[in-house]
């Protein structure tokens, strides 16, 4: 009976090992916020606007507004090179990004819409700003929390070990004669424990911190992020009024990629008809064709 107790005892120590590791990284994932924990940081726009999602959004606004976009209704935007070098409004050091955003998109200068707010939000410009805010502890390390679930998967792998060498003890137990209780109830509790852990280790998907949601939450309540091109930052185009050239732009350029998806559709080759007995575009065997006679 104490060579079954042992069995357990030892398939036990994978599964445990495996969740201090999950429980390693989770405490990892945590640390940034944690330390940002009871500060108040001044969210500056664009740090507003990655934690909203609307970095693309606001850098178009701001442009427009600054008169360094044209938008047009076809869904289009022009960006201008006339004053790229100029600074922007709002605080120090954002109009640097607008203009490294501008320098990096090369010579091309027409856009998509849907295009230009998918390279914005790809480029290295947004990327830094994404750091910032997880060094901040507003937003989730996506290195970190990869990692924590690797852990975590490895420790179900671990803890699915514990099945086999249950059946092995209790079959090992009926075989001596001895009393089968012991490795079930052994088995029973270790298996509880360690889906236990975890799950309470698995680190659950977020973007923002409870921090950052927090305080995107306090933002999009103020007044200040209410109106005017701020507005973007917390929410969107959808702050602007509905015939703004921007949002008529968007709508454009889905207008147009959706006749596009049409136009292709449309060109695709019909289905081959159906041979003998098939299903033929009708839906059903025919038989003799889906237009013949009997």
């Amino acid at each position: 009976m104490w060579l079954v107790v042992v069995l357990l005892l030892g398939a036990a120590v994978w599964p445990a090992r495996a969740g201090l590791r999950c429980r390693a990284a989770r405490g990892a994932l945590r640390r940034a916020e944690r330390s940002a924990a009871g500060r108040e940081p001044d969210l500056e726009p664009y740090e507003l606007a990655v934690l909203a999602k609307n970095v693309p959004e606001l850098f178009m606004a701001r442009m427009y507004a600054d008169g360094r976009l044209v938008a047009s209704r076809s869904g289009d935007v022009t960006i201008t090179r006339a004053n790229e070098t100029t600074g922007g409004s709002g605080a120090p050091g954002e109009g640097d990004f607008e203009t490294a955003v501008v320098r990096a998109l090369g010579s091309r200068s027409t856009w998509g819409f849907r295009l230009l707010a998918w390279t914005v939000a790809q480029g290295p410009g947004s990327r830094a700003l994404l750091e910032r805010l997880v060094a901040m502890g507003l937003l989730e390390d996506e290195v970190l929390r990869r990692r924590a679930e690797k852990a975590c998967l490895r420790m179900a792998w671990a803890s699915a070990t514990i099945a086999p060498v249950g059946l092995v003890a209790l079959v090992w137990t009926l075989a001596r004669n001895e009393d089968w209780r012991v490795p079930v109830v052994s088995f029973t509790v270790l298996l509880a424990a360690a889906l236990g852990v975890r799950v309470a280790s698995l680190p659950g998907w977020r973007y923002a911190t409870g921090t950052g949601a927090r305080l995107l939450a306090e933002a999009r309540a103020d007044d200040r992020w209410k109106h005017g091109t701020a507005a973007v930052a917390a929410h969107g185009l959808a702050a602007l009024p509905e015939d703004h050239d921007l949002r008529i732009c968007r709508e454009g350029d889905d207008r147009r990629t959706a006749a596009l998806l049409r136009e292709e559709r449309s060109r695709a080759p019909a289905p081959p008809p159906a041979r003998d007995g098939g299903v033929g575009a009708c839906g059903m065997g025919c038989g003799g064709g889906c237009g013949g006679g009997v």
